[in-house]
C-alpha cells in the first residue's frame, strides 16, 4: 500500500499537486481506489492507461474552462468545480479494472453480502464520487480555517464552532450516496450537474467561493 501522504485528499494542496503531476495524480488515485474498496472487502487493479486519459482530459478541461478571451477575464476555477471534472472524468473512463474480495467468500461458509454486491456493480462511480466529494470537504475545511484566521475576535468562537462541524460532517447520507452513484451509472451527467451537487452538500457551512 502506498504511503498515506501519497493520496491524502485532505492535505494541502492536493489539488495543484495532482494537477501539475500525471504520476502524483495516479498514485493518489490507486491509493484512493484501493482504501474505498477495502471498506466493502475488496482488492481491484486499475488501468495505468486510463488513470492517464483521465488526468489529460481533466487537465485539458480545466484549462479550456479557466481560459477567458482575454488574460483579465480567466480565472482559475474553485476546488468544487474542479473536483466536478475530476469526478466526471473519472466515472466516465472506467480506470477500475478487476475486483476481487480479499479473503475469497467461502461456499457454504461465507457468503458475499448485499453491500459488496452492490460495490461490484457501482465501484466505478462511487470511488469517482466519494474522490470528488472528499477533495471538496477538505479544501472547504481549510478556506473555513482561513477566515477564522483573519476574523474579528468577536467571531472566531462561532467560527470555530462552525469549523468543528464541519470537520465532522459526513457529506453523503448513505441514501444520498446511493441515488447519486446510481444515477452516474446511468445517466450521463455533465460536470455541471455534479458541481451543483457537490456546492449543495456544504451550503449550509456558507463557504462558496463563486
Amino acid at each position: 500500500m502506498l504511503p498515506f501522504k501519497d493520496y491524502n485528499l485532505y492535505q494541502d494542496d492536493i489539488i495543484e499537486k495532482i494537477i501539475t503531476d500525471e504520476k502524483v495524480f495516479k498514485r493518489c488515485m490507486i491509493g484512493n481506489y484501493h482504501l474505498i474498496a477495502s471498506n466493502f472487502g475488496y482488492d481491484v487493479n486499475l488501468s495505468d492507461d486510463r488513470l492517464g486519459e483521465a488526468w489529460i482530459h481533466w487537465k485539458d478541461d480545466l484549462d479550456r474552462v479557466n481560459l477567458g478571451s482575454t488574460p483579465e477575464e480567466t480565472v482559475e476555477l474553485d476546488h468544487f468545480k474542479q473536483a466536478s471534472f475530476l469526478c466526471f472524468w473519472l466515472r466516465r473512463l472506467i480506470p477500475l479494472g478487476h475486483m476481487f474480495l480479499n479473503p475469497e467468500p467461502t461456499p457454504g461458509v461465507s457468503e458475499i453480502s448485499e453491500t459488496q454486491k452492490w460495490f461490484a456493480m457501482y465501484g466505478n462511480e462511487l470511488c469517482a464520487t466519494r474522490i470528488g466529494v472528499f477533495l471538496c470537504h477538505g479544501y472547504e475545511i481549510k478556506k473555513l480555517q482561513s477566515i477564522i484566521n483573519e476574523a474579528n475576535e468577536n467571531h472566531v468562537q462561532e467560527l470555530k464552532t462552525r469549523r468543528r462541524a464541519l470537520i465532522n460532517l459526513q457529506p453523503m447520507s448513505s441514501r444520498l450516496e446511493i441515488d447519486m452513484v446510481t444515477n452516474l451509472k446511468h445517466k450521463n451527467n455533465s460536470p455541471h450537474s455534479i458541481n451543483l451537487i457537490f456546492r449543495a452538500l456544504f451550503s449550509q457551512f456558507d463557504t462558496e467561493t463563486r
